[in-house]
Order: C-alpha cells, then structure tokens, then sequence
C-alpha cells in the first residue's frame, strides 16, 4: 500500500494486526540508522535477515532512522533499509513502522517516498494476539514528566509545522536537523532521569484508554524510545476487569548501538515472549 502521512495523535483504533497459530511477531525500535554508521547499519540488516525471515510478523516501533526530514532525503543507508523491508514483505512478513520521535515525518511525501509494501501506523495501535489486545508505541508520548519536550513534540505534530518544515531546502532541513540532534544531547546531559523515562499514570492512562475504545481489557503494551530495556511489571487499575487490580507489562526495546554493543528484538509466540540479541 502506498505510504500517507498520518495524524500523530495517541488514539489507539481498531486492532492494525491479528496474529493467530503459529504466527510469529518480531519488534524493535530505536536503531538509528544514519549515514556516517555505516556498521550499526550493516549489523542491524544481518540481524534482521537473521531473524525476521522466520516471522510472519515485523514492527519496528519508532526512530528506524537518526533522522528523517522528508521522504526526498533517501540517502543510500536509508534505501538500503527500505529494500530491506520490501524484501521481508515480498517474503511474506507483514511489515509495519511506528514513527518515533526522530522519523516523525516518515511518509511526508516527496520524490523518493519510502516503499510501497509495508505500512506506516499512528503512534499508538493495537495488535491482537490469540484473542489478548497489546497496545504499541513509540514510548515519547509516556515521557509526560518532561514538560519542555511534549510541548515540542505537540509542536511538531501540527501540519503547519510540518508543512513549513518541509518548504524549506533539503541542505538546510538536514543542517536543522544537526542542530536539533546536538542540541537534544546537551539537554540530556542537564535532565533529571525521571523526566526521560516514562510515567507509569500516563502508560495506565494509554491502556484505560485503548481497553475502553476496544471494551475489553488492555494490560500489555511494547515501546521503545527511552533506551532503557527491560520488562516492568504491577498491578494496574481500572482496566474493565474484576477486581479492578490486574497484572501489567511493559516491555521497553532496546536501542541499538556498537560500543557498547546493544540490539535486539522482542519476540512474541503462542508460547510467549522472547528477548532476542543483547538488551544489556
């Protein structure tokens, strides 16, 4: 299906995939593909080919890229990443991407639009496995404790922001983009950990929300974006079942980088989830 930009809002509609049988999903996010890491790129496909061939299902959960400043951007990192995701789709994997706080303007439009065979969802979507609703994300939009950041976030998401952005020349789009990047950094450095990590009411929040949309229950939800990997688990509340206290999960992807190594997927079977490569 041909890629179109979508609303960046957080509502969660109807179930974007079922897996059923012997269906097999593979998630990620957080890789970060750029032009001067040729390496990470390398690995991150071998990694891919290696693993996604066996699924029926891939997801890439947000920032597949460093940066995306518009669909005419494609440098040859990024073509070679689109190839790669219609060879899986042509292999028959269903292939879906989540934008991320990085590749938000992912199917912006522009001459070398990304392909045609796999799709772009919203930043939050529900896939359906063997009759339970798992709500996934990018992760940003739980970050809630970090004020300065949604308000940029809900910035940018507006389509005149968008639209102005994408007027202006591709050198200087990329050249903004830079800047933003450093910029990011050094206010890392400043930031309390809290703020960059998600907010436990505002994932309860996401899953009330979706369980009402969908009337049944909601208690698992995969993100990636805060680069912290791993799995939470409480009891969460509210989420239309009796009693009204429920066991929870969060599953949070690793980013991928080289040194220190780290990248993996997560893999979800009828028999359950699996960590893939090193989350460490």
């Amino acid at each position: 299906m041909s890629l179109r930009p979508l609303s960046n809002r957080n509502s969660a509609a109807a179930p974007i995939a079922g897996l059923t049988g012997g269906d097999c999903a593979l998630f990620c996010s957080d890789v970060h593909l750029h032009a001067q890491q040729p390496e990470l790129a390398d690995w991150f496909f071998a990694q891919v080919r290696l693993h996604a061939a066996q699924a029926s299902h891939f997801f890439v959960l947000g920032d597949l890229f460093d940066a995306w400043v518009g669909d005419d951007q494609a440098d040859a990192i990024s073509l070679q990443a689109f190839a790669l995701l219609d060879e899986l789709a042509q292999q028959g994997v269903v292939v879906s991407v989540v934008h991320g706080n990085r590749d938000f303007l992912l199917g912006s439009g522009g001459a070398a639009a990304p392909g045609k065979s796999w799709r772009l969802l919203p930043e939050h979507c529900v896939l359906v496995a063997w009759d339970e609703a798992i709500l996934l994300a990018h992760g940003d939009s739980f970050c809630t404790d970090d004020a300065p950041y949604q308000a940029w976030r809900e910035q940018r998401s507006t389509a005149q922001w968008q639209s102005e952005f994408l007027r202006r020349p591709l050198a200087d789009r990329l050249s903004l983009a830079q800047q933003m990047r450093a910029q990011s950094e050094r206010e890392k450095s400043d930031k309390s950990q809290y703020l960059m990590d998600a907010n436990l009411q505002s994932v309860e929040f996401a899953l009330r929300q979706t369980s009402a949309a969908l009337n049944t229950p909601v208690r698992r939800v995969i993100h990636g974006h805060t680069h912290r990997p791993g799995l939470h688990q409480w009891a969460g509340a509210n989420l239309l079942v009796t009693p009204s206290f429920t066991p929870c999960q969060r599953w949070v992807l690793p980013d991928w980088q080289l040194a220190p190594e780290r990248g993996g997927f997560l893999r979800l079977t009828r028999s359950g989830f699996e960590k893939l490569g090193c989350w460490d």
